[in-house]
């Protein structure tokens, strides 16, 4: 356990230097735009860095989501409603723009085997998924409105996505988009979503509860 020095609430891991990456997003008042790095090598001291995120043209808008991505070797950064993901340095915390994107509170997750950025997108009927290494090669994958939380089973090319407008939970086909299972209701407000896909199972929270989903059976 460890006391830090700023209200963090958002946390991603780069592998490539055991290190934590937790950063403010979404803080009430004139709090600064910051990441910590936390090394994980000695659980003991957990021995951590305070870096400050700025914009390189002006200020940087608050975050809400972060995904550390390893083959850019940066931190991306998706404010909470606007038009830009940016992707921050984070040894100096300069970031700058990194794709046009209406950033409504979805989820970016990074997936390894694919080697793509998949990017929920609540306010559209579609999922983008991106090369990191050509970000306007993009993607785009048909799925319920309201998609905040979303998980995908690489190895099975399949997509699971929870939805805050309709509650329900979709497993889908992840090329063509066919949905190939539905489930819910699930409410109040969806927030993550991480699977298991030796089980095929998925853990889905909301404000209210924890569900657990098997989103193999009967597919």
């Amino acid at each position: 356990r460890q006391r830090l020095p700023v209200q963090m609430q958002f946390a991603t891991f780069n592998q490539r230097a055991d290190e934590l990456l937790i950063t403010s997003v979404q803080v009430s008042g004139p709090f600064p735009r910051t990441l910590l790095r936390v090394d994980t090598r000695d659980p003991q001291s957990l021995a951590f860095t305070v870096v400050d995120l700025k914009n390189t043209h002006g200020e940087l808008p608050m975050p809400r989501e972060a995904l550390w991505v390893p083959p850019l070797n940066q931190l991306l950064l998706a404010p909470d409603f606007g038009t830009h993901i940016y992707a921050a340095d984070i040894e100096t915390g300069r970031a700058s723009k990194w794709l046009e994107a209406p950033t409504m509170n979805g989820k970016m997750i990074w997936l390894p085997a694919l080697q793509e950025i998949a990017i929920a997108l609540p306010n559209r009927f579609e999922m983008w998924f991106i090369d990191p290494k050509s970000p306007q090669n993009i993607r785009k994958v048909p799925t319920q409105p309201g998609v905040r939380a979303v998980a995908v089973d690489e190895e099975r090319k399949l997509m699971i996505t929870a939805s805050v407008l309709t509650g329900s939970l979709w497993v889908q086909d992840l090329d063509s988009g066919k949905v190939l299972k539905r489930a819910g209701t699930v409410m109040p407000m969806i927030r993550e979503m991480a699977i298991d896909s030796s089980l095929g199972v998925a853990v889905l929270t909301t404000w209210a509860a924890v569900y657990k989903f098997n989103y193999l059976e009967g597919i």
